[in-house]
């Protein structure tokens, strides 16, 4: 079995386009194997997971990527862009979906749990909830191995922030405090 170290960063690229508000999670990485040489595969599959935090650990996001590690072991997944179809159970969701601290999403049977957690699963987060990121590797010649769990807490908050509980920037009212007061028709009836 090989043991892998990996230093890895992640950072988080925003996308924004007229219509929707998209958000690419991107992780890097370098593989290594218990020498400290670079793995150096031409094919190398990623799995990556975004789980529920505690001891349920649901995966609410999964999706398999074949990477190309033939230079130094070096890596780049972009996790959620839409190129890869995501390969678990629940619904396709979007980042900004995933990582919201509101609302709720309901899972269907193909959801893991670590816990057994029986089906359909409702997953309604906490207002700091974090989520966990799981990356794990299969070599073509051997089977998986997973990376430590990452907690991912910090981007929920800048998440939020596309949106005002919920409501997007085309369904707000601007008050501007400098104008002049000034009689107006309502809104609504």
């Amino acid at each position: 079995m090989t043991i892998a170290r990996l230093a890895a960063v992640i950072l988080v690229s925003l996308f924004v386009n007229e219509v929707s508000f998209a958000q690419v999670l991107y992780y890097h990485g370098q593989l290594k194997d218990a020498d400290d040489e670079p793995v150096t595969e031409a094919d190398v599959e990623f799995r990556v997971q975004i789980r529920t935090p505690g001891a349920d650990s649901c995966v609410i996001f999964e999706e398999i990527r074949h990477l190309d590690l033939s230079k130094a072991g070096n890596f780049t997944i972009p996790i959620n862009d839409g190129t890869v179809t995501p390969t678990y159970g629940g619904p396709v969701l979007t980042m900004p979906q995933l990582l919201r601290n509101s609302g709720s999403i309901t899972f269907s049977d193909g959801t893991k749990c670590e816990s057994g957690t029986s089906m359909p699963f409702v997953y309604t987060p906490a207002a700091h909830d974090p989520r966990k990121l799981a990356i794990a590797f299969k070599k073509p010649d051997g089977g998986w191995e997973s990376f430590p769990d990452e907690k991912i807490d910090a981007t929920p908050f800048a998440v939020d922030s596309s949106s005002v509980g919920g409501v997007t920037p085309a369904s707000l009212l601007r008050v501007d405090a400098t104008a002049a007061l000034a009689n107006t028709t309502p809104l609504s009836n």
